[in-house]
């Protein structure tokens, strides 16, 4: 799962989207909606954004896309005047997600945050109660 960032939510305004979905000849909405599927199946399952060469079949299916899926790479890979990259940039070995960490904030981050926030709020808690502890053994009850 992951909570998409303001600039995932500016991609149908990108030069880069509109380049890309006029070389696959679909509507740039509808290209936003692939490449959220990919981002989604991604972050599940790929962190750091990258994938083998060899997977390009695999991300055409998680694309949902049925024509050719070097087609669909090279696409995705075409930097359009005026940006710095395409979606997707080719690494050793296969492609990554250009600007992955600006995308998207993956939720295991802020539940790495949230957990080290509890472990906190937890240690505060132990010691209230042994300080309570401590008080009621002053305490003389009888």
């Amino acid at each position: 799962m992951v909570i998409f960032s303001d600039e995932c939510a500016a991609l149908s305004d990108m030069a880069k989207t509109t380049a890309c979905a006029d070389m696959l000849n679909i509507d740039s909405d509808l290209l936003v909606g692939k490449l959220f599927r990919l981002f989604c199946w991604l972050s599940e399952n790929r962190e750091n954004g990258f994938f083998a060469e060899h997977e390009i079949g695999l991300i055409a299916d998680k694309m949902r896309w049925k024509k050719s899926s070097k087609k669909l790479i090279e696409a995705l890979c075409y930097t359009a005047p005026g940006e710095k990259a395409g979606f997707l940039v080719e690494a050793p070995g296969g492609f990554s997600v250009y600007g992955w960490d600006s995308y998207f904030i993956p939720v295991r981050r802020i539940q790495e945050s949230e957990y080290k926030n509890r472990l906190k709020r937890n240690e505060h808690f132990e010691a209230l109660m042994k300080a309570s502890a401590a008080l009621f053994s002053l305490c003389d009850f009888e």
